[in-house]
C-alpha cells in the first residue's frame, strides 16, 4: 500500500484545503447579509458540506505522517 505524499500531491491538498476555506469565508459573509431563513439553511448547508470536505486531504496528510513517522503536514 502506497501512502507517500509527493510534493506535487501536497501542493494540491494545500490548493483543496485553501479553496475550502475560501468559499467557507464567502458563504459566511453571506450568511450575514441574508435576511431569508432558508437562504441562510441553504449556506449553513454548503458550509457544512465544504467543512466535511476539508477533511479529507487534511486525513490524508494525517495517514501519511502515520505511515512515515513524520510531523509534516499541510
Amino acid at each position: 500500500m502506497r501512502f507517500a505524499i509527493t510534493h506535487n500531491e501536497k501542493d494540491e491538498l494545500q490548493k483543496q484545503l485553501k479553496a475550502a476555506e475560501q468559499q467557507i469565508k464567502n458563504l459566511l459573509d453571506r450568511v450575514v447579509d441574508a435576511t431569508s431563513a432558508s437562504v441562510v439553511r441553504a449556506y449553513e448547508a454548503r458550509i457544512e458540506k465544504l467543512e466535511r470536505q476539508k477533511l479529507v486531504p487534511i486525513k490524508r496528510v494525517e495517514k501519511n505522517r502515520a505511515a512515515d513517522g513524520t510531523a509534516a503536514g499541510l
